[in-house]
C-alpha cells in the first residue's frame, strides 16, 4: 500500500512540474502570453514581445536584454518587414501611479533609407523589471507623420 501511494505522489509531482514549468517568458502569468500569430502574421523576428495597432496595420516588437538598452522595431501588418519612418522619438508608457515614461530615439539599421529608421533605442538604464506586466505597457509614435498607439498583441 505504501509503495502505491509513493508512486502516485511521484507521478503527480512529475506531472505537475512538467505542466507548470515551461521555462518560457510570460509563463508566470505576467504580461502578454505567447500566442499563435494571427492569420498572415509571422513570429516576432527578434524574439521580442509584439505590440500592434487596433487594426494590426503596424506592429512594434520590444526587445529587452538586461545587458543592453531596450529596442523597438517598427514592423508591417504581417510582422515580416521593417517600416522605416522619419520620426525622431517614440514613447513607452508603463501605467501605474505615477506612470513611467521611457523615450526611444532613432537607431537606423542597415536598409533603412537616409533620414528614416525602423529601429528605436531606449534609455541605457530603463529600470524595466523582469516581472513587468506587459499588459500595462502602451507604446506610441508616429508612422509617416500619423500618430499610432500600440497595445500588446494577443
Amino acid at each position: 500500500m505504501r509503495r502505491r501511494a509513493w508512486w502516485t505522489m511521484a507521478a503527480a509531482l512529475v506531472l505537475g512540474v512538467a505542466l507548470g514549468c515551461s521555462g518560457k517568458p510570460g509563463a508566470s502569468g505576467t504580461g502578454p502570453q505567447p500566442s499563435a500569430p494571427a492569420e498572415g502574421e509571422e513570429e516576432a523576428p527578434h524574439g521580442g514581445i509584439l505590440f500592434a495597432t487596433k487594426d494590426h496595420k503596424y506592429h512594434v516588437e520590444v526587445v529587452v536584454d538586461k545587458e543592453k538598452p531596450p529596442v523597438l522595431y517598427l514592423l508591417d501588418n504581417k510582422v515580416k518587414n521593417a517600416v522605416p519612418t522619419p520620426e525622431d522619438k517614440w514613447q513607452m508608457t508603463i501605467k501605474g501611479t505615477p506612470p513611467q515614461k521611457l523615450e526611444f530615439v532613432p537607431e537606423p539599421q542597415t536598409g533603412d533609407p537616409k533620414g528614416e529608421t525602423s529601429r528605436f533605442k531606449g534609455p541605457a538604464d530603463p529600470k524595466l523589471k523582469p516581472d513587468l506586466d506587459w499588459d500595462k505597457v502602451e507604446i506610441s509614435g508616429k508612422v509617416k507623420g500619423k500618430p499610432y498607439v500600440f497595445q500588446p498583441d494577443k
